[in-house]
């Protein structure tokens, strides 16, 4: 079993349930077959300024963005009870930003970037049309929602990070 742990460090809070995102990252263990994985995924709940610190370091993109994540690698030591399978950031001032402030819309937005971190973790890319459309498929099934609601709506200016 996979163990979530999240950490909130921003100043914005009720945007998300632990449980509802335990639930979604058990529908992915089930539906990638990860049902004897152990380990720990690290969610870090956070605002645009570290958001683009992590952008600017790792990508060289001097922004925020909605979502990062970072797998650990397989031979990387570990000397913890369960190994940590790798960190997914999530800034909830762009998310909150980007919904207007409409907090059902934010939260529901919370879910799909946890999913989608998750899915990057587990080394899934949307570098091309066919990552994208299995990475989107995806997303519909574990969180059981329609597949034109699975993927961040931009502006034609913007793309999925």
């Amino acid at each position: 079993m996979i163990k979530l742990l999240v950490k909130n460090v921003s100043n914005i809070r009720g945007m998300y349930s632990k449980k509802d995102l335990e639930r979604i990252l058990s529908k992915i263990e089930s539906g990638e077959k990860l049902d004897n994985e152990e380990g720990v995924i690290s969610l870090i709940l956070c605002g645009d300024v570290i958001i683009s610190e992590l952008n600017k370091r790792y990508r060289g993109k001097n922004t925020p963005t909605d979502v990062l994540s970072f797998p650990v690698p397989r031979e990387f030591p570990q000397t913890d009870e369960k190994k940590l399978l790798g960190e997914v950031y999530i800034s909830l001032e762009t998310v909150l930003n980007r919904n207007a402030g409409d907090s059902k819309k934010a939260k529901a937005e919370v879910r799909l970037l946890f999913c989608h971190g998750v899915l990057h973790l587990l080394g899934y890319t949307h570098d091309n049309y066919v990552g994208r459309k299995v990475m989107m498929e995806k997303q519909s099934n574990y969180l059981g929602i329609p597949i034109s609601e699975a993927w961040i709506k931009y502006s034609k200016n913007s793309q999925r990070k």
